[in-house]
């Protein structure tokens, strides 16, 4: 590995560059910046940065951060990523933009953003679950979550909870409706009450398994997740 830190005269903010290729090469940073208290961590300059499992635990604990700004990051070898526990316990972070992180062999997502209840907007737009066997606590306490955006995403056809995120926008809620793999199991979507309660509510059309929010529609959200996905919501 050749990972190299710059900025390390700012205790505020850290600039990453170089080579990364496990996990492993990472934990020295990760320590690094706890004990300095990092609030703003850029990523962009790692280079190398497609191993398997690379971001398992990665970031979790940093509790002084409020911004990341991930690389380039994308399977290209293949492998299969756990992406466990990568921001939980990150209370104070309140930007992350995974939109540039494709992911298509993720196989757990445990934890991943448990705690960061500063949380306003997580992109995943490029994750393929569809691999995925524990989901456990992924957005446990995201209090203030507001806009999931997951724009190409796919769900796994396992049971998963948003039961934490009470100010989950319409949008929100239509993009992972359409996320959402056709199942005949009957998985379990499980919702805070507020937003669970606007999905009778919201009307609209579905045309080739997608919805679309329409008032004039004639069909309910709830409705669709019930009958055209297969899903139950609790």
């Amino acid at each position: 590995s050749n990972v190299n830190i710059t900025d390390i005269h700012s205790l505020v903010a850290m600039t990453l560059r170089g080579n990364l290729r496990t996990v492993f090469d990472f934990y020295p940073a990760t320590s690094y910046f706890k004990q300095n208290a990092i609030q703003v961590l850029d990523m962009s300059g790692l280079n190398e940065f497609t191993a398997e499992k690379v971001i398992y635990n990665m970031l979790s604990g940093l509790t002084s951060l409020i911004q990341i700004k991930f690389p380039t990051f994308t399977n290209a070898l293949g492998g299969r990523y756990n992406t466990s526990y990568l921001f939980n316990g990150n209370f104070n972070l309140r930007e992350v933009d995974l939109s540039i992180v494709s992911i298509t062999n993720a196989v757990s997502t445990e934890y991943m953003f448990s705690g960061c209840t500063a949380l306003s907007t997580i992109d995943i737009s490029n994750f393929d679950m569809s691999l995925v066997t524990y989901t456990t606590a992924m957005f446990s306490n995201c209090t203030s979550l507001e806009n999931l955006i997951c724009t190409d995403t796919i769900f796994p056809s396992i049971s998963f909870s948003l039961g934490n995120s009470p100010l989950l926008k319409n949008s929100s809620l239509i993009n992972v409706a359409n996320a959402l793999p056709v199942v005949s199991t009957s998985p379990t979507l499980t919702l805070h009450a507020t937003p669970k309660a606007r999905l009778s509510t919201i009307m609209g059309t579905v045309a080739d398994g997608v919805f679309t929010a329409d008032e004039s529609g004639d069909t309910t959200l709830l409705s669709f997740i019930n009958n055209k996905k297969g899903w139950t919501v609790a």
